[in-house]
């Protein structure tokens, strides 16, 4: 019958940690910035670590197992409850937060012995490979060795260090080595593991075993020391790269922006990047945004100056949490591209508090900034990017589109006064970092998109 085996919160420092014993230093597991840019849009905990938690906790009741097999459903997130349900009977192992299932572990009883050596770790990779998905497929077979710090092995996991020994444990976690820093590397997500544990052979590599182009998928062989294993891995999107400014000057004419000074809040990256730079390439000047992301922001500024463009970077915190907000520049226009991460939604069913979150920026952060602007004198243009979402929103989307709707609600009202016009348009899926899938899924030019609106915002400024 399953019952409580064990529960965590995953902390950044339990990530520094393993990635120490692993040799994983993926930026998605440890590097908040990159992360947000990534499919997952926050730094996630390792699979592995995950397995290798619940194989301590088993081992803690002196339960020993020839091998398991995990499937990483969905991401775990650090600070978040991590419930572990466990059937003794069946062998079966769940992870869970707030009743969504996030990984499935089955275990099979009855290991052989497992022998103890010195673990010899190497240097491995101080950041993950960079590889297409025709240089992982095509790799030739590696040595599997030990990069991280070994001794940690006991430190972390001391039940299944004690019933395992200290190759094992650190082979397991170097598994996440493989896939993390070198195939598919830089942009991968870990997603099956079937291991067998057996006596200690002198073996270690690992080689591609399969692939399937169409969704980026690997199979990847490996023999330890102390195991077997295959792993299913992807290569997720690498992030949106936007058009440099030099490469927007044929969508403007000559001076068509001069005159505007637009604060575009959300400006670091996506749509907000790319209406920055074509105001900017039209002779405007531009102030853009960032809550966490600097150097996105300050990668813009300098690409826009490098072309002879205005444009500086503030910090402006906008939803749940966010400080009163500061004085803003003297503008004539309003870009608000501020949004939480829009899809990864993991529960089934309505979220109040996604919902929330999602109201705090497309609602109550934009309000608050259009009565700062209604407090000035002068007319002033804003673009507030609604979304096709409202008009059929499948139900990963419902909160999101509720969120939007009321925003555009929000908009109609402000419209009434003789100081802000507010263009609103219901926006298709774009590609952006927001908009990042696995597999390929229709989207519009953010360029293509954009243009028109920039124009018509600098139309109603004149």
């Amino acid at each position: 019958m399953p019952a409580h085996l064990d529960s965590r919160r995953f902390r950044a420092t339990d990530q520094r940690a393993f990635a120490r014993l692993s040799g994983d230093v993926n930026p998605i597991h440890l590097d908040s910035t990159c992360a947000r840019r990534t499919i997952a849009g926050q730094c996630i905990v390792h699979g592995v670590h995950a397995a290798l938690w619940v194989l301590d906790a088993i081992a803690r009741r002196s339960i020993a197992v020839a091998g398991l097999q995990a499937r990483f459903l969905k991401p775990m997130f650090l600070d978040e409850e991590i419930a572990c349900i466990w059937d003794e009977s069946s062998g079966k192992a769940q992870l869970s937060s707030n009743g969504t299932p996030l990984v499935e572990i089955t275990l099979s009883p009855q290991r052989p012995a497992v022998g103890t050596a010195a673990v010899a770790s190497v240097p491995g990779r101080e950041a993950p490979a960079d590889r297409s998905f025709e240089e992982a497929a095509g790799m030739p077979p590696q040595a599997f060795d030990i990069h991280g710090e070994s001794d940690l092995a006991g430190t972390l996991f001391p039940d299944a260090t004690r019933l395992y020994g200290q190759q094992l444990v650190c082979e397991l976690a170097a598994l996440s080595y493989i896939v993390g820093m070198e195939v598919p590397g830089m942009h991968s997500l870990f997603s099956g593991l079937r291991v067998g544990i057996h006596d200690l052979t002198e073996a270690s590599v690992f080689s591609i075993a399969g692939s399937d182009e169409r969704f980026k998928r690997l199979l990847i062989s490996v023999t330890g020391r102390s195991l077997n294993a295959e792993i299913e891995a992807f290569q997720r999107p690498a992030p949106t790269s936007m058009p440099p400014l030099r490469a927007l000057r044929h969508r403007v004419r000559p001076n068509e922006h001069a005159g505007v000074t637009a604060l575009v809040v959300g400006g670091s990256r996506g749509l907000g990047e790319v209406a920055a730079k074509l105001i900017a390439a039209g002779g405007g000047r531009v102030t853009i945004t960032y809550r966490t992301g600097e150097e996105d922001a300050y990668r813009v500024v300098d690409d826009i100056r490098r072309s002879g463009g205005d444009c500086q970077a503030r910090q402006l915190i906008i939803g749940e949490g966010a400080p009163p907000l500061g004085p803003l520049p003297a503008i004539n226009q309003l870009y608000y591209f501020a949004t939480p991460k829009i899809f990864g939604k993991r529960a089934g069913g309505y979220d109040d508090a996604l919902y929330r979150s999602l109201r705090s920026v497309y609602v109550t952060g934009f309000e608050d900034l259009c009565k700062t602007l209604l407090a000035r004198r002068g007319r002033r243009a804003v673009f507030y990017p609604s979304t096709v979402a409202i008009d059929a929103p499948p139900p990963e989307l419902q909160e999101y589109a509720l969120a939007k709707s009321e925003g555009e609600a929000l908009c109609q009202r402000i419209n009434d006064s003789d100081q802000i016009t507010i263009l609103a348009p219901r926006l298709p899926r774009t590609a952006t970092d927001q908009t990042l899938s696995i597999l390929q899924v229709p989207a519009e030019d953010p360029v293509d998109l954009l243009a028109p609106f920039v124009r018509r915002m600098t139309e109603l400024t004149r």
